[in-house]
C-alpha cells in the first residue's frame, strides 16, 4: 500500500480544505494520506464553496476557482496582494535583462575589437598593441560575467515562480 498524495489550490488562495466536516488547512496544501479521500470542500468567506471530487490515484492535483457569493462584499484582499506582488517586482525582472543584454552586447563589441587589434598585431608585430588587446580582453570577459549575473538573476526569479 503506497500513501495517497494530494496537492490541492484554489482561486483565491487560503480557501479552508474540509473533508467529513474536519478541516485539513488552507490551500494551497499538500496532504498525505494513508486511506485514500473521495472528495474535499474548498470554503472561503464571501465565496461559494466548492466541491472537488478526487481520484483514487496515488499522485493527485486539484484546482477549483471559487466565485464571490452575489451580494456579498467578497474579500479579495489575497488576490490584490499577489497582483500588487507581482507588478511592483517586475522591475527587477526588466532590470536583469536588461544588464544581460546590454552587457553581452558590450562583451561582443570588446571581443571583436580585441579580435582586430589582435589581426592587426599579428601583421605588424607591433608590441604597444598588446596592452589594448589584453584591456579589451578583460572589459570584454567582466561585461560578460555581467550579462551572465543578470540572466541568473532572472532565471531564478522565472524558476521561483
Amino acid at each position: 500500500q503506497f500513501p495517497h498524495h494530494y496537492r490541492i489550490e484554489s482561486t483565491p488562495p487560503g480557501a479552508s480544505v474540509v473533508a467529513n466536516d474536519d478541516t485539513l488547512g488552507a490551500t494551497p496544501i499538500t496532504l498525505v494520506r494513508e486511506r485514500p479521500l473521495t472528495s474535499v470542500e474548498l470554503r472561503m468567506t464571501g465565496y461559494a464553496s466548492a466541491t472537488l471530487e478526487l481520484d483514487t490515484l496515488v499522485w493527485n492535483v486539484q484546482s477549483a476557482t471559487l466565485r464571490p457569493l452575489t451580494g456579498a462584499a467578497a474579500p479579495d484582499l489575497q488576490v490584490e496582494r499577489w497582483t500588487e506582488r507581482s507588478t511592483r517586482r517586475g522591475w527587477i525582472d526588466a532590470a536583469a535583462l536588461g544588464l544581460a543584454t546590454v552587457a553581452t552586447a558590450g562583451a561582443i563589441y570588446y571581443k571583436f575589437e580585441a579580435n582586430r587589434l589582435y589581426r592587426d598585431y599579428e601583421r605588424t608585430g607591433d608590441p604597444d598593441l598588446r596592452p589594448r588587446i589584453n584591456r579589451l580582453d578583460t572589459r570584454s570577459g567582466l561585461a560578460l560575467g555581467a550579462g551572465q549575473i543578470g540572466l541568473g538573476v532572472f532565471a531564478f526569479r522565472l524558476i521561483r515562480r
